[in-house]
């Protein structure tokens, strides 16, 4: 089998190939300008729409031309962001591979159908999916079955939440129905191997609270389940992604608790761009996941798109930077 995989994000649009006889995967990515992405972040007219959606169209059809594709059993077109402007072109590509079997699918359900391709996944499976846009617990108890037990809310204010919203207000939502998080938890905060890294002016401009002074305001109940799991008060206090580590675990052991008497649910866990992360690498071996679904949001999910994964043992990759260079790789 080959599988196509087209993919329209803002600031790149990307093709791949891989071939399931040959375990090879080729991927083709450009770069767009950075005078489209003002254009895309203003307000929206038809010469704007008519302008994006176009430099997506000849970009793909650019990068196809690279790439052997004639040939391939099956499509998967994507969209990171769900924008109009490459929604759009869903008719012309369903025209364009008219013969082939077309799959559309958003960021996340990318993400959550990928794990289905994982060469040792199971029914039934409780999945996360902890990438930085759209962030997800969701329940599969069969192939034609996917249950949202958690979902972060996509779009607030314009800004994306992430995990630390969908994590957090997951929890907020079974302790405090109908309590609003108003926090921006995936801000200038994160950790660099073992050392928390110094966002202390960052932190002080965004006029953000402490992970401590937040979760005992609104989570008080949890608290002392939370400081468990920390070794350094101080690591605790200024580091969100370890504070939304210790969350996913406590909410991984409550839904699993609530499943028990009904399945026994093996655990899997999707990564997106945070996955990176030394303290979601530590999570993925707590939660005793195969291997790690996904990756950065430029290659991982792009392959996730595809239904395979980036990282499998054994495949060999090779990466065209074209007209641009790509971190993450």
């Amino acid at each position: 089998m080959r599988y196509l995989g087209i993919n329209f994000v803002c600031g790149f649009s990307s093709v791949g190939i891989f071939d399931s006889k040959l375990n090879h995967f080729e991927v083709k990515k450009f770069i767009n300008p950075p005078e489209y992405l003002q254009v895309y972040k203003r307000s929206p007219n038809y010469w704007r729409f008519w302008k994006v959606r176009n430099l997506y169209r000849n970009n793909i059809e650019a990068l196809l031309q690279q790439i052997s594709y004639m040939d391939c059993d099956h499509v998967t077109l994507t969209d990171f962001f769900g924008s109009k402007a490459s929604l759009s072109l869903v008719p012309y590509f369903e025209k364009k591979f008219q013969v082939k079997r077309l799959l559309c699918s958003d960021h996340k359900w990318g993400h959550i159908n990928a794990v289905k391709f994982h060469s040792k996944f199971q029914y039934p499976a409780l999945v996360a999916d902890c990438s930085a846009q759209h962030s997800l617990i969701a329940y599969l108890p069969n192939p034609e079955t996917i249950n949202i037990l958690y979902e972060s809310d996509e779009r607030a204010e314009g800004v994306f939440w992430g995990l630390g919203k969908v994590i957090i207000q997951g929890w907020v939502r079974g302790a405090q129905e109908g309590n609003d998080w108003s926090y921006g938890l995936y801000a200038q905060r994160g950790r660099m191997g073992k050392n928390v890294k110094d966002f202390s002016e960052e932190i002080e401009r965004s006029q953000l609270p402490f992970c401590e002074d937040v979760l005992s305001k609104d989570l008080p109940q949890y608290m002392d389940a939370i400081k468990k799991q920390y070794t350094d008060l101080e690591c605790f206090r200024n580091d969100w992604v370890a504070t939304q580590h210790a969350a996913l675990r406590a909410i991984f052991l409550k839904l699993k608790r609530q499943l028990s008497c009904q399945i026994e649910a093996k655990t899997y866990f999707i990564g997106g761009g945070i996955s990176r992360n030394p303290a979601f690498s530590s999570l993925n071996e707590w939660l005793k996941v195969p291997d790690e679904v996904g990756g950065d949001d430029g290659s991982g999910c792009f392959m996730a798109y595809l239904g395979y994964h980036v990282n499998e043992r054994g495949l060999k990759i090779k990466h065209d930077r074209w007209r641009g260079f790509v971190t993450g790789y």
